[in-house]
């Protein structure tokens, strides 16, 4: 699978084809997966994503599975990551990889090869690049593939001090992979209000701008206008290709009903306006209360499309619905 960046869209093997995707972990191990590995649990996700017409994952890397303090990767860690890509790519998803996860769901998680507050430091970087060669190198001639993210909301973890530092980072990502994959897009994965996402500090130095959008408003037409306007902003007005790279919320704040609606209107607004994907936050609820973070954020055990007893919410068939109007 081949993804590159044409004037202000993201084309897949050389044709438009709207991303309609997912933020995921799995269902019944979130963010365990890597280490509480279950590729039926997986399997059984994505045939249920496929039958619900998504096309897209984003999933992430958590580092402390992944690498030693020397951004040495695990071999064992590698073989699952190819394991799960051959999932995706047999249901025919395009799988979006998140490489440094030093945050997630509002919990800062360890780097092993670097302290957080090192994070911009060349020493740091040089690690830090390593870690991601190794990867790309692995896998960017896998059918499963169809994106590189530098990060999850990696200004979470640390804000860097200065937009030359940010971009230091970010271009240095850019070159690394780019240098190895040039068939498939490259962009930040940061928070929307910091450097890396700024579109025209960032426009040559990534393949698509992907703001990370939680916003809701109690009228419904300044909601309606709120994305679509972001859209065009982030954009910059169809001067760079966009994702909407995470949105949602979670059923423990409104009803389910109103999650529907809520996401209807997003994908619609979406590509109304351009964009070449959106990603929800995220595929499914999640079952054990007592794993971090959510014994301390129960908030995020709720934001799926799917229950956590793998049960359709009314926004799955919203989804599915769109993705029969895609077609």
């Amino acid at each position: 699978m081949k993804t590159e960046r044409r004037g202000s869209i993201i084309l897949v093997d050389g044709k438009f084809k709207f991303l309609l995707g997912v933020n995921y972990w799995p269902r019944k191990t979130n963010i365990r997966m890597w280490r509480d590995w279950s590729e039926d649990d997986i399997s059984e996700d994505a045939r249920l994503m496929k039958e619900l017409g998504i096309r897209a994952v984003r999933f992430f890397v958590k580092n402390e599975d992944f690498a030693d303090e020397n951004a040495n990767v695990y071999p064992s860690s590698l073989e699952k990551l190819d394991k799960f890509l051959r999932v995706l790519e047999e249901n025919g998803i395009a799988g979006f990889a998140s490489l440094i996860v030093g945050h997630m769901s509002g919990k800062n998680w360890r780097i092993p090869w670097t302290r957080f507050e090192d994070l911009y430091k060349p020493s740091s970087i040089e690690k830090t690049c390593r870690f991601i060669e190794a990867i790309v190198k692995r896998f960017k001639d896998h059918g499963g593939l169809a994106g590189w993210i530098l990060s999850n909301e990696i200004s979470l973890v640390k804000r860097a001090e200065s937009r030359d530092e940010a971009l230091a980072l970010l271009r240095a990502f850019t070159k690394t992979v780019k240098s190895i994959d040039p068939n498939h897009v490259v962009s930040s994965g940061d928070i929307p209000n910091e450097y890396m996402q700024e579109t025209p500090n960032v426009r040559e130095l990534v393949d698509y701008v992907g703001p990370h959008l939680y916003l809701y408003d109690s009228d419904g037409v300044r909601h309606g206008y709120t994305y679509s306007a972001l859209l065009e902003l982030f954009s910059n007005d169809g001067d760079v290709p966009i994702i909407l790279e995470e949105f949602g919320f979670s059923t423990h704040q409104f009803s389910e009903e109103a999650q529907a609606r809520f996401i209807n209107e997003v994908l619609y607004s979406a590509l109304a306006h351009g964009a070449s994907g959106a990603f929800i936050w995220c595929f499914s609820d999640f079952p054990h209360e007592s794993d971090p973070p959510y014994e301390w954020r129960p908030l995020e055990l709720a934001f799926g499309i799917v229950r956590k007893d793998g049960s359709l919410k009314p926004a799955a068939h919203v989804v599915k619905r769109f993705s029969e109007e895609l077609k």
